[in-house]
């Protein structure tokens, strides 16, 4: 080889290996900056996550507190305490993740104040919801001091978002800038040491190497995305830019029942039946991958296969990638189900209370602690002339005499003090002058033992108190009246006795001592005289029994009707040793009554049955209880004498008989007294019978 040969060799192999150690130095710093690019995305990724997170956090704070405040359910507390932890420690997140960003410190310091005032903010309406109730958290709530907090705030993360955002893109662009420059530089490589494939085939190996170093950062970073998605409790679905679906999230599949291989690759109208298949839907993704038009809330209802009727909210935003590989849709989806018929829920409680309160007739009201009105409904208004809006935050010394107003406090304090609802009559002055109301005031307790507020139920009852005056004074016209009759029943008792029994005695004193010299005739007369004075002293003494049993206070009690009505037969049996009666008596008769007047019923019943079957050689007699109208009705039956129906009305008035006294001896007092006794127990009697066949005496009690 000539020297000037090897020297242009020499000065090519020297100018190749100066370009080839350029473009080597090239290809290095491209691969280094193609890894750099790719550690950044997936940082600038990292920080979007904790921001959405530290947003979302707030949101359960947010959440929690309008649940709290509106219902007073402590299931909202849990959300509320959920995003008061977190939100702290995913701010945190974000400050160590921007540490080398003075504009998104800045950002940081300016947003690190207003999460505080917000937290401190809806402690506060929890506060007042537990201590002064839901109308003053509400007024409160009204101030939109809550709401302004909770817009800024998220203003200020979503201006964050956008600088990473803003600066995900640029890194984007850097990174694929690198790529395209590891390729110029490696063509170049190519071209220029063609001849050198020994030293060509090192440099493609070792930019290979980084290449495929590169390739598994960008691998670790796309499972540690896959990691995050799938963590996420709420389902995720990736759209192509046919609206197919490219991939979804566990939760997905948990909550919707369905397999990866019925769903991916599938248009999303198409999945399950139909149920997303919703024209406004489809614009709405077509936008937001089109024109990046972002979209939340969206409702979709409907029965969806396995886990019928759901409300389910979709937010949608796309996601950019190189033009080749096109962008794609990342739609979150939230069964909203349980929280919109909780809402319907609580709007229909509302409603409801809302139309008893302004319907009822009583005075309701709530008081704080302080005896301020929390709550009142119209019928103060209507009674009082105050409008309730006046009304509220004052005290009843504001409306009422200082007397009146002493004593509704001291009455509120009872309650309050002891813990235990109490009922008192107030007085309250009206236009037509003063009225009586029955007030039951009870303690609200926010934890046990605890009040907050007292709940008061007022009710005009000044009707009621003047029919109770006129009640009174019309009960002691009657005790006078029976205090008059009870010094008639012993006058008729002691005055028409006396000479009743004069007649009677000196009758019999004629027909022992003047027997010789009457004759027969007269001994009839006298007999007559005799007979007709002891039925008038029996008829005495029926009438004051009458009377009696009208007027006495009864003594209710358990009353075992069977042992008494054994007891009259056996008495029966006694005074009359020579008929063959069979008496039957069922067990278990049972009653609240008057055990005293219930013993006249049935001596008078058993009585009567004894005396109408006295021509039978061997009579039947049977008490007894039976069903009537679903309530028990008591008999007593006998196969006597019997009585036509066509008179039945006449068996229960005052000396009605339908015998003649010389069949059957009795004054007819009897069956009134039975009507009485059983009316005074709010019953009622009635019987039935065929002449010659017996008869049923029936009762209720």
């Amino acid at each position: 080889m000539s020297l000037a040969t090897e020297s242009k060799i020499r000065a090519g192999l020297t100018l190749a290996a100066a370009l080839l150690i350029t473009v080597t130095v090239i290809a290095y710093r491209n691969a280094v900056n193609f890894a750099d690019s790719g550690r950044l995305v997936a940082h600038t990724r990292e920080v979007n996550e904790s921001l959405e997170s530290l947003l979302a956090a707030m949101l359960d704070v947010e959440t929690g507190t309008r649940g709290y405040a509106l219902t007073g359910a402590e299931t909202f507390l849990e959300p509320f305490g959920h995003g008061i932890e977190a939100a702290p420690r995913k701010l945190a997140d974000v400050r160590r993740l921007t540490a080398g960003d003075s504009s998104q410190q800045i950002r940081l310091d300016a947003l690190e104040p207003l999460l505080r005032r917000k937290i401190e903010w809806s402690r506060g309406q929890i506060e007042v919801r537990v201590k002064q109730g839901a109308q003053a958290a509400a007024d409160r709530t009204s101030s939109l001091e809550g709401k302004r907090l909770m817009d800024e705030i998220r203003t200020r993360i979503e201006e964050m978002r956008k600088e990473e955002r803003d600066r995900r893109d640029r890194r984007i662009g850097a990174w694929n800038a690198s790529e395209r420059q590891a390729l110029l530089a490696f063509s170049l490589l190519v071209a220029v040491a063609a001849g050198l494939l020994a030293a060509v085939y090192f440099l493609h190996r070792r930019d290979g190497a980084e290449r495929r170093q590169a390739m598994i950062k960008l691998e670790e970073a796309r499972r540690y995305a896959e990691s995050i998605v799938e963590t996420v409790r709420e389902p995720l679905l990736i759209l192509d830019a046919g609206m197919r679906v490219r991939t979804a999230n566990r939760a997905f599949y948990e909550t919707f029942h369905a397999a990866p291989r019925e769903t991916e690759g599938r248009a999303l109208f198409d999945l399950g039946e139909r149920q997303w298949d919703l024209p406004t839907l489809k614009v709405l993704l077509e936008r937001a991958l089109l024109a990046d038009t972002p979209f939340e809330g969206f409702e979709v209802q409907g029965e969806f296969p396995a886990i019928g009727h759901r409300t389910m909210v979709l937010d949608a935003r796309r996601i950019e990638r190189s033009a080749h590989e096109g962008d794609l849709v990342l739609v979150s989806v939230v069964d909203a189900t349980e929280r919109k018929r909780a809402q319907r829920a609580l709007f229909e409680s509302e409603r409801r209370l809302q139309a008893i309160l302004a319907h009822t007739p009583a005075i309701v009201y709530m008081k704080d602690l302080e005896g301020r009105f929390l709550l009142m409904n119209h019928r103060f208004e209507d009674l009082f002339g105050i409008k309730v809006e006046e009304l509220l935050g004052k005290t009843v010394y504001d409306f009422f005499p200082k007397e009146m107003a002493e004593a509704y406090e001291a009455n509120d304090r009872k309650a309050i003090e002891g813990g235990v609802p109490v009922q008192v009559e107030e007085v309250a002055p009206q236009a037509d002058g003063l009225h009586t109301y029955l007030s039951l005031k009870a303690p609200v307790f926010d934890r046990p033992g605890v009040p907050y507020a007292l709940c008061g139920i007022s009710t005009d009852i000044t009707v009621l108190k003047r029919t109770e005056e006129e009640l009174r004074g019309a009960k002691e016209a009657a005790e006078a009246t029976s205090r008059e009759l009870e010094a008639f029943s012993y006058s008729v008792s002691h005055d028409l006795r006396a000479p009743l029994r004069s007649i009677d005695g000196f009758s019999q004193a004629l027909l022992e001592d003047c027997a010789p010299m009457l004759d027969d005739k007269a001994r009839q007369h006298l007999q007559r005289v005799r007979a007709a004075s002891q039925r008038m002293g029996r008829l005495i003494d029926d009438l004051l029994d009458l009377s009696r049993v009208t007027r006495a206070e009864m003594q209710r009690g358990k009353v075992d009707l069977s042992r008494l009505a054994r007891a009259v037969a056996d008495n029966l049996r006694r005074t009359d040793p020579a008929r063959r009666v069979e008496v039957e008596v069922a067990e278990g008769a049972i009653v609240d009554g008057d055990e005293r007047l219930l013993r006249v019923v049935l001596e008078n019943l058993l009585g009567n049955a004894w005396k109408f079957t006295k021509e039978r050689p061997v009579a039947h007699i049977a008490f007894g209880a039976m069903a009537e109208n679903g309530h028990k009705a008591f008999y007593v039956r006998d196969d006597g004498a019997g009585f036509e129906m066509a008179y039945a009305h006449k068996l229960f008035g005052a000396f009605q008989r339908l015998h003649a006294a010389k069949e059957f001896e009795g004054t007819g007092i009897g069956l009134a007294t039975v009507a009485r006794i059983v009316r005074r127990h709010g019953g009622k009697v009635w019987a039935e019978s065929d002449l010659g066949k017996g008869a049923t005496f029936y009762f209720t009690l």
